[in-house]
């Protein structure tokens, strides 16, 4: 009997435990508030102002965006051994928390379709801080399948973004044709946000074998630029055909821009 009445008890205290876990999540979600941009907004420095951050506070700001792009955090007001942590919401994502402290005052996320984002603000010092925040936009061409690869031209630059919240394993796709022997070599070039594991994956396929990459290399945080040479051939050239350029992210959080150049010598 008295072990019946303990597991009645346990029951109890579980049911009473989740009921107000489940009021406490509820009554968080109740007392966020996001604050919208004035139609007055100042300018410094190429920064619109966007807020003030207590000490020891949580602030969500709304942020409207039209196109793709790259938006830039600037927080001041820090003093010695003080942060904030900032992050961006969108598409039922938020990116990786990023550390702003004193020398380093700046975050960058890039964007990739027109939304209006989410910036968080965690204000873990006791400064009041201000936030400002820029928006510079970027070029969005890539196509979504290998049947709506975008044409790479010589000598014609084309451009993309993955952003914060693109999916890990999205590739976009361009496509080229030779049709004689020659040596394509092909420029690619990528922005960095704040994340330390903005890797960009390439890899080639032939229009016979989409299935297979026969070419997969990959720019790295901080490398900024490389060229892909394609040899597939026992001339150490590139065989004619038709041939797809695949580009991803490799991380989740990853957002950056890239181009991609065909180069003419």
């Amino acid at each position: 009997m008295l072990r019946k009445i303990k597991k009645s008890l346990l029951i109890a205290v579980m049911i009473v435990a989740v009921m107000m876990n489940e009021t406490m999540v509820y009554a968080n979600e109740t007392m966020r508030e996001t604050y919208v941009l004035g139609k007055s907004v100042r300018t410094e420095g190429g920064f619109r102002y966007v807020g003030e951050s207590p000490g020891n506070s949580l602030r969500f700001y709304s942020i409207p965006v039209k196109s793709a792009g790259e938006i830039k955090i600037r927080i001041d007001g820090l003093t010695k051994k003080n942060k904030v942590l900032i992050a961006l919401e969108g598409d039922n994502e938020t990116s990786e928390n990023v550390e702003i402290k004193p020398g380093k005052t700046n975050a960058v996320f890039y964007v990739r379709k027109p939304n209006s984002y989410i910036m968080r603000i965690i204000n873990d010092s006791r400064d009041t801080v201000k936030a400002y925040y820029s928006f510079a936009k970027k070029a969005s061409q890539g196509g979504n399948s290998f049947s709506k690869a975008v044409t790479l031209k010589k000598g014609v630059k084309k451009s993309d973004v993955f952003a914060f919240n693109t999916p890990w394993g999205k590739q976009q796709f361009y496509k080229f044709k030779i049709t004689k022997e020659e040596l394509v070599k092909i420029k690619m070039t990528k922005g960095n946000s704040c994340s330390e594991k903005d890797v960009l994956c390439v890899e080639v396929y032939k229009s016979n074998n989409k299935k297979k990459p026969f070419l997969c290399e990959y720019i790295y945080e901080g490398q900024k630029s490389a060229t892909l040479y394609i040899r597939n051939n026992k001339n150490h050239k590139t065989s004619p055909g038709t041939y797809y350029v695949a580009i991803s992210k490799c991380y989740k959080f990853s957002s950056f821009d890239y181009s991609l150049t065909w180069l003419e010598k």
